[in-house]
């Protein structure tokens, strides 16, 4: 599991990820921490299973108004991402090798992305 706080203002919609399951297969599960609830909401349940030997996953998600703003309900502060094994008989001792996570993100009104993190 990996998390992210927010420092800055963007609004994320993207992540990207490069890694190697080393025979064994992986999902993915992304949260957002609303900053005044100190709850965290699934913004992607769990994606399908997949695998990547070595493998790039694009996964295109709902907006997150990301802010460190902790006084507004509007804004998440934090961001997490989850990989989830899904392990292949003769293959229990592997790891998961991550290689390259970017989250990308833009400002209000803009048609680009950027990376963020």
């Amino acid at each position: 599991r990996i998390t992210i706080n927010s420092k800055s203002y963007c609004y994320l919609d993207a992540v990207y990820i490069y890694l190697s399951t080393v025979g064994n297969k992986a999902s993915i599960r992304i949260e957002e921490y609303n900053n005044v609830s100190a709850e965290w909401f699934d913004v992607v349940a769990k994606t399908n299973v997949a695998s990547g030997d070595p493998g790039h996953f694009w996964l295109h998600h709902a907006t997150v108004p990301f802010n460190p703003n902790a006084s507004n309900s509007a804004y998440y502060g934090k961001v997490r991402l989850t990989i989830i094994p899904t392990i292949t008989p003769g293959c229990e001792s592997k790891s998961i090798v991550l290689y390259d996570l970017r989250w990308y993100g833009s400002y209000p009104g803009t048609d680009h992305s950027t990376i963020y993190s």
